[in-house]
């Protein structure tokens, strides 16, 4: 099911099993209650370059390509599905049908690339960030326990980092562009980035 929030942005639900695996409970329900708590299942960002996203992600934030998925809608799009690394999927083939099924029942949050094909091709295609409308979206935030091991990395390999302190919460965050220019935002944390 699809909807929109208030400033127009749209939220996905998603069945945490494909139809034929539908649990008898909600085949029966006609009020079809949430019998578990929602997760944060896929944060969906756009990019003409997936390579140069999927190994962005892959590097600097402990992330591996887990799923892909093509799509022949429209001018077509694929849609490469980035989560921790640690995770195992099933199937090692990342096109493999029951590896979707298993990403929506995990309790993690995943990062969605969406590619729409030939998009780098196309004269005026823009991916809309928080500089093109200043309200709404401002970023992706993840959180890790080591800050300054990150923000060497990145000076390593010649990124752009903006330190920034997070008066509210008391945090030095990073802030940085990915390869499709959207801000993401890196703090200190509980939660744990695999670096």
């Amino acid at each position: 099911m699809h909807a929109k929030d208030i400033e127009n942005y749209q939220i996905e639900f998603i069945q945490k099993t494909f139809k034929q695996n539908t649990p008898s409970y909600l085949k029966t329900s006609k009020t079809y209650p949430l019998y578990q708590l929602p997760t944060m299942g896929l944060i969906t960002l756009r990019t003409t370059d997936p390579i140069k996203s999927i190994r962005f992600y892959e590097s600097f934030f402990g992330m591996k390509l887990l799923v892909r998925m093509y799509v022949n809608r429209s001018n077509g799009f694929t849609l490469y599905f980035l989560g921790d690394n640690n995770l195992v999927v099933p199937n090692p083939d990342i096109d493999a049908i029951e590896n979707r099924e298993w990403m929506y029942q995990q309790n993690s949050t995943f990062i969605e690339l969406q590619y729409y094909w030939g998009s780098e091709h196309q004269k005026g295609f823009k991916l809309q960030t928080i500089e093109d409308e200043p309200i709404g979206f401002a970023g992706v935030k993840f959180e890790t326990r080591d800050l300054k091991k990150i923000e060497k990395d990145f000076l390593i390999n010649n990124i752009s980092i903006n330190p920034h302190v997070n008066l509210i919460q008391s945090r030095n965050e990073l802030r940085v562009k990915s390869p499709s220019n959207y801000t993401l935002i890196i703090q200190e944390g509980n939660e744990c980035l695999n670096h």
